[in-house]
């Protein structure tokens, strides 16, 4: 009888144990089901969208911009304070990598989506887009500076210490980038949603600035100014022979080029490639419209003269501006003309 006993205990513990072996793999090592990981996700072509979408923000208006007569813009500039020689490599303050590691973040999983090469690659290039337009905005502040083509971990010590590459190096990585953009994005119908047209303009935009910084900074030692502007003209003859055309467009008597500034529609604009849609009820807002809805007009601090003075002033203010879609520093609009600017 104990000896029935002991085998049965026995038996008893081996099923046991074997129940446990077999609820570690289809049991145990499960992931959260109330929020996404990176095991969840990165999985189908719609993740790859919604990762994405995030990256809008990317493309936003350029203070570079602020000394050209792409906008009007009065306040103390970084570009005024570079050209004056008071901002230099050490005291720019850009030295952030948030962004294009977010980008390598995703590069390095398109690998685990299952889906159509073409449609994969479509936001491949995407995001590559959107690395080439971060990364020069570095080489516009530091030149030369470590290229990472994927995102690093922390036990990569020598690539988180490594020292800058050279400038050559990295705006060849950025036209590589722009390049699989053009080859492999598609075009949308939307003038609000990036597709491939857009990579086009922005890769005329960095080679002619690559090319015409190159040609009037001698000391760099890069005479190659004149491969630069030649992939600026293939690329924006390209645009020109598209859909694109310059805007013959009045609107109020203001002349062609201000009705590109004061239109509330550009959305059926021939010259526009990619805008900002402005909706304030949607809470996407430009300056115009951000600054009268966050003064507290029911504040109790504000003396009741004061705050009538307000009303009536943003309710000119509103009349003044309201066919003004964005101040240019915050708007995204990519135009035909913008694209040799």
């Amino acid at each position: 009888m104990k000896a029935n006993k002991n085998i049965f205990g026995m038996a008893l513990a081996f099923g046991l144990a074997g129940a446990l072996t077999g609820c570690n793999d289809s049991f145990m090592d499960r992931y959260p089901e109330t929020s996404i990981t990176e095991e969840s996700f990165f999985k189908t072509v719609n993740d790859l969208e919604i990762y994405t979408n995030n990256m809008y923000g990317y493309l936003g208006g350029s203070y570079w911009d602020a000394v050209s007569d792409n906008m009007l813009y009065t306040e103390s500039s970084s570009t005024y304070k570079l050209l004056g020689g008071t901002i230099n490599p050490e005291t720019v303050g850009q030295w952030s990598w948030s962004s294009i590691r977010n980008v390598n973040f995703m590069l390095a999983r398109t690998g685990n989506v299952t889906a159509d090469p073409a449609e994969i690659n479509h936001f491949i290039g995407l995001a590559r887009m959107y690395r080439a337009k971060l990364y020069y905005d570095k080489v516009q502040s530091y030149s030369d500076v470590p290229w990472y083509s994927r995102d690093l971990q922390t036990s990569d010590i020598d690539l988180l210490y490594k020292t800058q590459d050279p400038r050559s190096l990295v705006v060849d990585s950025i036209m590589q980038d722009l390049d699989f953009a053009i080859a492999n994005m598609k075009n949308t119908n939307s003038k609000t949603k990036v597709g491939r047209d857009v990579a086009l303009a922005l890769k005329a935009r960095i080679a002619l600035n690559e090319a015409t910084f190159r040609k009037y900074h001698k000391e760099l030692e890069l005479n190659d100014a004149d491969r630069f502007f030649e992939e600026a003209i293939s690329a924006a003859e390209q645009l020109m022979g598209g859909t694109y055309s310059l805007s013959m467009e009045d609107v109020d008597d203001m002349g062609t080029y201000g009705s590109l500034f004061c239109n509330l529609d550009l959305s059926k604009n021939s010259e526009i490639i990619l805008m900002t849609d402005y909706d304030k009820d949607l809470g996407i807002m430009h300056n115009a419209q951000q600054i009268p809805a966050y003064i507290p007009y029911s504040s109790r601090d504000i003396p009741m003269l004061l705050q009538a003075s307000l009303e009536l002033y943003s309710k000119y203010v509103a009349n003044a501006v309201s066919s003004l879609p964005a101040k240019a520093s915050d708007t995204t609009t990519l135009c035909v003309g913008d694209v040799a600017s």
